[in-house]
């Protein structure tokens, strides 16, 4: 499957941390982001991996998942499933897609590939947790909405990423939609553990979440 070229700033990121002697790290801060090469943008995809120094190593003109986990076995010295690989480049074409259904379908098959092997690395991967309240976002923004299905992958979102904000917002929003206002409530509450800069605005949101109870 060839990596999208839709991003040419696009890049696969490696954690600085990541030792051969840490895999479980390695795969858990694998992620895909946006990311400005200045002039080297017109050479992608591209690769970027941070060293334990560091140091960014860039690898230009990517199109393919084997590849690019060639790069990251020899770069890192850890074996990349690339299925990891195949989701997260599935994951970056949601940001250009504009229909909730489509952003739907892409995040699905994102989520097949880091799921049907069960493999314990992938299921507790960022990627994991990333495709899944990206997902619940997109099921709440479909008409109608769906939001059990939006509330279970918040839910599992936030148990693999428990650090990431947009996750509780997501299970904020996807709780209140269902109906759930305690849970809504506690989901912000839990939000503002992990950002303490939203504090103000939390206090605001759980009187507005305790009027509607």
């Amino acid at each position: 499957m060839p990596v999208s070229r839709r991003w040419c700033c696009t890049a696969w990121f490696i954690d600085r941390n990541c030792s051969k002697e840490s895999k479980t790290n390695c795969i858990s801060f694998f992620a895909i982001r946006k990311y400005s090469f200045r002039s080297q943008c017109g050479k992608g995809p591209n690769v970027s991996v941070l060293t334990s120094g560091n140091e960014e190593k860039l690898y230009f003109g990517v199109s393919d998942v084997t590849t690019a986990s060639a790069i990251l076995d020899v770069s890192t010295g850890v074996e990349y499933p690339i299925q990891l690989l195949v989701a997260a480049d599935l994951i970056s074409q949601v940001d250009i897609e504009k229909a909730p259904a489509r952003k739907e379908q892409l995040l699905t098959s994102a989520i097949t590939q880091l799921s049907k092997e069960e493999n314990p690395l992938l299921l507790k991967s960022y990627a994991h947790g990333h495709a899944l309240y990206l997902r619940a976002d997109a099921r709440l923004e479909k008409s109608p909405p769906d939001v059990a299905g939006a509330i279970h992958d918040a839910r599992m979102a936030v148990k693999i990423v428990p650090t990431e904000i947009r996750a509780w917002r997501v299970l904020a929003s996807a709780n209140e939609a269902g109906g759930d206002f305690d849970g809504a409530i506690s989901a912000v509450k839990e939000w503002v553990k992990v950002d303490a800069s939203f504090a103000t605005k939390a206090k605001r949101e759980i009187e507005r979440l305790s009027s509607l109870s």
